[in-house]
């Protein structure tokens, strides 16, 4: 079972650092890059099955509280996992409400990894997986 991912960050480097990490495990597929918001909305399009986004909390124009309120009725449930090197005592509350999770900035393997390993056991738990899919 594979988890469909898509990474959202507005810098190479934590773009490459994400990716590098995803390349590191099985059960994983990069559905592509992102460093904007439209660009999320486009992948989204092509891609609605998409199960998790790795999203910076600031992006070129919006943040990703902007993105919550833009799409609060997607038609799939997407687990966004925010990527910050702020405070987490600086988030505003209903960022980190709806987050599935929030990995702080350096992101360590550990961390990054136990959140994946979360989302799969999510995913096989989950009614909107059907056994066509895998």
């Amino acid at each position: 079972m594979l988890v469909l991912c898509l990474v959202v960050d507005d810098e190479p480097l934590a773009q490459d650092v994400l990716l590098h990490y995803l390349q590191q495990l099985d059960d994983v597929h990069v559905i592509g890059v992102c460093s904007n918001l439209m660009e999320v909305e486009t992948a989204l399009e092509k891609h609605p099955d998409i199960d998790v986004i790795f999203m910076d909390v600031e992006l070129p124009g919006y943040t990703a509280q902007d993105w919550f309120l833009i799409n609060e009725s997607l038609p799939c449930p997407v687990c966004i996992v925010l990527t910050t090197a702020y405070p987490l005592a600086l988030l505003d509350e209903q960022l980190k409400q709806n987050a599935f999770a929030i990995l702080h900035k350096p992101i360590r393997f550990e961390n990054f990894k136990a959140v994946l390993e979360e989302i799969l056991v999510l995913k096989k738990k989950s009614s909107r997986y059907s056994k066509e899919r895998d």
